[in-house]
């Protein structure tokens, strides 16, 4: 794999995928059963001198047994083909989805309570004269 002017080995990646789920393990339901996405699914942009945001999914079994997908977003450092994880979070794009679907249905109730109440002024207002 590439990854702007690096060819990371099989051994690299292999070694980030692990490194990865070690990080990610202690905040999933069912640890035990997490698998890294492909690593040809990560997502790598550098963000300083051998320093990497890593974005990706991990599957794993929720607390009703069920495999679900989580994406996570993690800041990877390569030093002496040792991977040091940092600042892992999970849920990521889920977060956002809910908070954009929570603004649209927010605006959405809210204008309809304002033509609710509009509407039942101006009934009020003809019947009272």
């Amino acid at each position: 794999m590439g990854l702007f002017g690096k060819n990371l080995s099989s051994e690299e990646m292999n070694a980030l995928s692990e490194a990865l789920l070690n990080s990610i393990r202690p905040n999933l339901k069912a640890p035990s059963t997490a698998t890294l996405c492909d690593s040809n699914q990560l997502v790598m942009t550098p963000i300083g001198e051998d320093v990497y945001k890593v974005e990706g999914y991990v599957y794993s079994q929720n607390g009703y047994g069920a495999m679900i997908s989580t994406d996570f977003s993690a800041n990877a450092t390569l030093n002496h083909g040792h991977w040091e994880i940092r600042n892992t979070i999970l849920g990521v794009k889920n977060a956002k989805n809910y908070a954009k679907n929570f603004i649209v249905r927010f605006i959405i109730i809210s204008i309809f309570t304002v033509l609710a109440g509009l509407l039942g002024y101006l009934i009020l207002t003809s019947i009272v004269g």
